[in-house]
């Protein structure tokens, strides 16, 4: 069985999905991956090109791509995934994040993780929130460009530029 080390940051949402998969994919692709942890500080300081001499695969945020291409300590995934496979995890992905991992027209890592906003209530927890009708802000609109279109805004409430 081949082995391969592993890094990512010290957090659940950094280790405990790949942690969970490492015997699946062994288990299927006769591949075992040991996973390191370093700290978020250490995340965000250490060099990739460090890492990229002790460790076969990194976790590593999108920041660090141009740096990682300036030092080609990396392989473009392009060259050992498929055309298909990236086209399907681009449109899975939340927002822009696999896009954030494409540089110089490669595609340098996948996404794994995205901070996002959101928003939830339980209505078995609290009561029915309030909200106030505030109208449509124009930006909202101009970048929506559905004003007026049913969503829950106000168009009379300013003048849409659409």
């Amino acid at each position: 069985m081949i082995t391969l080390r592993g890094i990512t940051w010290d957090h659940p949402r950094g280790y405990a999905p790949l942690e969970a998969l490492a015997p699946i994919y062994a288990a299927r692709y006769g591949v075992q991956l040991t996973w390191e942890r370093r700290s978020l500080k250490s995340f965000g300081a250490t060099p990739l090109d460090a890492l990229a001499a002790e460790y076969d695969v990194l976790v590593m945020d999108h920041p660090h791509v141009g740096m990682a291409v300036a030092r080609q300590c990396l392989l473009p995934l392009d060259s050992l995934l498929d055309a298909a496979l990236l086209e399907t995890l681009a449109s899975q992905s939340a927002g822009p994040s696999h896009a954030s991992y494409h540089y110089a027209g490669q595609q340098w890592a996948l996404a794994l993780d995205a901070a996002t906003h959101t928003s939830a209530w339980r209505p078995d927890l609290t009561t029915p929130p309030r909200f106030t009708r505030l109208g449509c802000h124009p930006g909202l609109c101009r970048a929506t460009a559905r004003c007026g279109a049913g969503h829950g805004h106000d168009a009379g409430a300013h003048q849409c530029s659409l």
